[in-house]
């Protein structure tokens, strides 16, 4: 797809089509490439950024600040940071306090970094670089903002549109809307924690535990093929999208050589909405001999209707279900509570309620 023509709902931000900002001191340029809030002396609650630095000198001081920079072009760049030298190198994160005294002392030639920055009174921020060319993609939610640093990339949303993503163009999804990313190469992932929206839970006196992290389920199995087949029309769930240039994974597959008889080693599935987790089946060699130690709640009917109707909601999914391979185990109901207990085509319990 044309790069001037990307659908705006992909959150691309083109690295061609931003502008160049000279420094005051003619030492580089500064491209933003996302920024949130206003409301302080800043101008920004954070706010990510690519800079080419030309010439050795001083940065600008930021002060309540957090910094974290990035060598994405160039051999190395030597930062002096309150009076402590530092030498940055290529994709390795560096973390500093936006008040420090900064310099750049030495260049190894025109250099390129991605500096990300944070009110610290507001958010926290993370940098995590990443390889594209792992089996699975790559998902970016509404809190994380990826940048491709090297190789060639495609976005896709949920709704199955794509778009190509040259170097240094950035994945931003807006709200909690996620985007998968797939390739070659790598890119730099930044996570922000806006400590306003935290969400905490006290067990004692100044005990806190902030937001979970997103996890994806690995399902042992042995067919992983037909339980994602099984799993993906239960959940509503789709297949996730091959790397780009291939239509199928098949074709993936034996793009690098893969014998047949491994095609069937791992099978994968996400919610296209971006919100619930990613379940990956893996074949193993040995059968399941006994009850699951974790199974899947799936919440059918809605929870403040009357005992009748929720009854009748769980008991449609229990036929369609079991047309599709499920095994139904038992009923429950007691105390204004009911759920249906079933297995998928291998066995593994779950419940409707």
């Amino acid at each position: 797809m044309d790069a001037d023509r990307t659908p705006d709902h992909l959150g691309v931000v083109r690295f061609a089509q931003l502008a160049a900002v000279p420094w005051r001191n003619g030492g580089g340029l500064t491209r933003e490439v996302v920024s949130s809030g206003g409301s302080g002396p800043l101008g920004f609650d954070w706010r990510i950024s690519i800079a080419d630095v030309s010439q050795p000198g001083p940065f600008s001081s930021f002060p309540g600040v957090d910094r974290i920079m990035t060598l994405v072009a160039g051999e190395r760049m030597d930062l002096v940071i309150d009076g402590v030298e530092h030498v940055l190198e290529p994709l390795e994160p560096l973390s500093f306090d936006g008040a420090s005294r900064t310099s750049c002392a030495r260049l190894a030639g025109t250099v390129r970094d991605l500096n990300v920055m944070t009110r610290r009174d507001r958010l926290s921020a993370s940098v995590a670089i990443r390889d594209l060319s792992e089996t699975r993609p790559i998902a970016i939610g509404g809190s994380q903002v990826l940048v491709l640093l090297t190789g060639a990339g495609v976005v896709v949303a949920a709704d199955g549109t794509r778009a190509e993503l040259h170097l240094l163009d950035a994945v931003c999804p807006a709200g909690e809307h996620v985007r998968l990313v797939e390739g070659s190469g790598q890119a730099a992932v930044v996570r922000l924690e806006d400590h306003r929206l935290v969400r905490t839970h006290r067990s004692g006196p100044g005990a806190a535990k902030t937001t979970a992290t997103t996890v994806q389920l690995t399902i042992d199995c042995a067919d992983p093929q037909a339980q994602a087949q099984f799993w993906a029309q239960a959940l509503h769930y789709v297949d996730q999208p091959p790397p780009p240039g291939h239509q199928t994974w098949a074709s993936w597959l034996a793009s690098l050589g893969v014998p047949r008889s491994d095609w069937n080693d791992g099978a994968s599935i996400c919610d296209p909405d971006g919100t619930g987790p990613t379940l990956y089946f893996q074949r193993v060699p040995e059968p399941k001999t006994g009850k699951n130690r974790l199974h899947l709640d799936l919440d059918i009917a809605v929870r403040g209707d009357p005992l009748a109707a929720r009854m009748a909601d769980v008991e449609a999914e229990v036929v369609r279900l079991a047309a599709i391979g499920a095994t139904l185990i038992a009923r429950v109901s007691d105390h204004g509570h009911f759920h249906v207990a079933m297995s998928d085509p291998e066995g593994n319990e779950f419940d409707l309620r």
